[in-house]
């Protein structure tokens, strides 16, 4: 499995365990201020599916899939099994009991450990990508610059400066 499709596939992992904290938050099994720590955490996750999705999208926007990884799909599968776990319990009703259970196996799965993996090998990719950015931005400055200079026309700097 490349990179991109590890990335890929935690960025959905990370939105089914929001998906399961949001089905917690909303038990009746939940108290308030239990519920309410279980849609924190939804929101972290779908953070972080957010985060490993962009990054995928970088690969793409890079034309490079990264580096082919061997062990991953291994390390997926077995966070794959431990939300379909939780998946069957929420399945039927639940008690606060079989909630802070499920809460504990999705905590117990390896993705910690698997996205930092994958962020630290994705990282010189990030670095290339800004300094791809970097290098765009300052083609991009050169040629307003030389439009500018042609046309006569007022930098930025002048132009924010008048708005104010």
């Amino acid at each position: 499995m490349f990179l991109k499709e590890a990335l890929l596939r935690c960025s959905r992992l990370e939105d089914e365990v929001a998906s399961a904290y949001d089905e917690l938050a909303r038990s009746p099994a939940a108290a308030p201020e239990v519920a309410v720590s279980w849609a924190e955490s939804s929101r972290r996750e779908r953070m972080r599916a957010k985060l490993l999705h962009a990054l995928a999208e970088i690969s793409t926007a890079l034309d490079d899939d990264g580096p082919f990884l061997v062990q991953v799909p291994v390390q997926l599968a077995g966070v794959e099994r431990a939300l379909e776990s939780v998946r069957r319990r929420l399945s039927s009703e639940i008690d606060a009991d079989t909630g802070q259970r499920c809460v504990e196996a999705l905590e117990a799965a390896p993705r910690g450990e698997l996205h930092a993996a994958l962020l630290e090998i994705a990282e010189p990719e990030m670095k290339r990508a800004l300094r791809l950015i970097d290098s765009e931005i300052r083609n991009l400055r050169r040629v307003a610059d030389g439009t500018r200079l042609r046309s006569g026309t007022r930098t930025r700097e002048s132009c924010t400066s008048q708005a104010s």
